[in-house]
């Protein structure tokens, strides 16, 4: 009875003291009656931001353009939440989505992008999405979407993905001010009545305002949109040339050459060399063996490639290649009992104007090519191709390096 009469006055102290859920309200300037407001959308203001919210993402070019289209659940999607002065707020993915469509990232997927209002007789390549699910807590957005791609109106994709966006926190732990400590200290004296004994708060976890909340949900969100993306166009480039998507034979190379520069300026492994190999072909092609503290420089025809490092295991990287640029890819070894392993990391070009680039240049010596030690043995690089380039394949979100990269 104690604790029943107990939880009644928690539960009046808490009305009273403003925390039960509200609409969000203004005092009417003639009347002075409290008059409901709109309300607040964590959309409204997305496009705005979009530039300072904007990640490093590696889309693959996919194709010169494609029309999209949002299904009517998506269109109306609403999730509910409560800011932290627990007014309702929406979350509509259908919006979010449609800015995320029109920023300056997916354009390096797609040149063109357009809206379809409805997805029958379109030509050429269309992409339907369909939120499945929709959730935000733990300073996390969760995202189930089903996409499936047409080409011309045959179907050559379809899958749902789920994932989660970056948690963002703002952690901030407060004193109580005056009236607060008055008001947990009553709380308090009610709940340890119940319990024996009387509980006085110093601290609580204000947590995040309502700004800096809605901030969250957009960062979060924002990222979980760009990593659906990001696995949609990576399972288009998988779509076989047969489906007619990407010709075969087309936009593999481009008149013109590129250079690409491997850098390896960590000592680390300095026992063992990066055999490094060109396997656009699909066979093996040696660049060259890669010492600690070296550079050296590949030229190669422009367009789609993709390189190996071989040491203990394989690693890859695909790169989109402009003609007459110059490209950057680091050779990280990831040091082992007898032999190294190798990683190939692309060099973005937000990079190029940090002290660390600087370093990474000033730091490597250039390989003689004339003397460069053997790339080792080819067989071994076939055997480390096709054991790890199936694994790396099924990888989702994996970097590339991309076209605007070079300088």
């Amino acid at each position: 009875m104690k604790v029943a009469n107990a939880l009644a006055v928690l539960l009046a102290a808490l009305t009273l003291s403003g925390c039960a859920p509200t609409h969000p309200t203004k005092p009417d300037p003639a009347t002075g009656e409290l008059i409901k407001l709109p309300i607040p959308k964590v959309a409204d203001d997305f496009p705005s931001i979009l530039p300072a919210l904007r990640y490093d993402v590696a889309y693959p070019h996919i194709a010169p353009s494609v029309s999209y289209y949002l299904d009517p659940k998506t269109e109306a999607h609403r999730y509910h939440l409560r800011s932290q002065s627990w007014n309702v707020w929406y979350v509509e993915i259908g919006r979010m989505l449609d800015a995320v469509m029109q920023e300056t990232d997916i354009r390096t997927a797609f040149d063109k992008v357009e809206k379809v209002d409805s997805p029958d007789g379109v030509e050429g390549l269309l992409l339907a999405f369909s939120v499945e699910d929709y959730s935000f807590g733990g300073a996390q957005a969760r995202l189930k979407m089903t996409v499936s791609a047409e080409l011309d109106g045959r179907k050559i994709l379809s899958d749902t993905y789920q994932v989660r966006g970056a948690r963002v926190g703002f952690s901030r732990r407060s004193r109580l001010g005056s009236g607060e400590f008055f008001t947990a200290l009553s709380l308090g004296i009610v709940l340890g009545a119940a319990s024996g004994g009387v509980f006085v708060p110093v601290y609580y976890d204000k947590g995040p305002s309502d700004f800096e909340k809605k901030r969250r949900i957009q960062v979060s969100t924002k990222a979980a949109l760009d990593r659906v993306l990001l696995a949609v166009t990576e399972d288009l480039r998988r779509v076989p040339p047969s489906e007619g998507l990407v010709k075969s034979g087309e936009a593999d190379t481009e008149p013109g050459t590129a250079k690409v520069v491997f850098l390896r300026p960590s000592r680390v492994g300095s026992n063992t060399g990066a055999g490094l190999f060109d396997i656009t072909s699909g066979e093996p092609l040696p660049i060259g063996r890669l010492l600690s503290e070296k550079k050296l420089a590949y030229d190669v025809p422009a367009g789609k490639r993709r390189f190996m490092a071989v040491g203990k295991r394989a690693d890859f990287l695909d790169a989109e290649l402009a003609a007459d640029r110059t490209y950057h890819v680091l050779v990280l070894p990831q040091a082992g009992f007898f032999q190294s392993a190798f990683e190939l990391k692309p060099v973005h070009s937000g990079k190029r104007q940090t002290a660390e680039y600087a370093n990474w240049i000033g730091s490597t010596n250039w390989v003689d090519m004339a003397r460069t030690p053997s790339t080792g043995d080819i067989d071994t690089a076939k055997e480390r191709q096709a054991k790890y380039l199936p694994k790396w394949l099924e990888m989702r979100g994996r970097d590339i390096l991309r076209r605007r990269d070079g300088q």
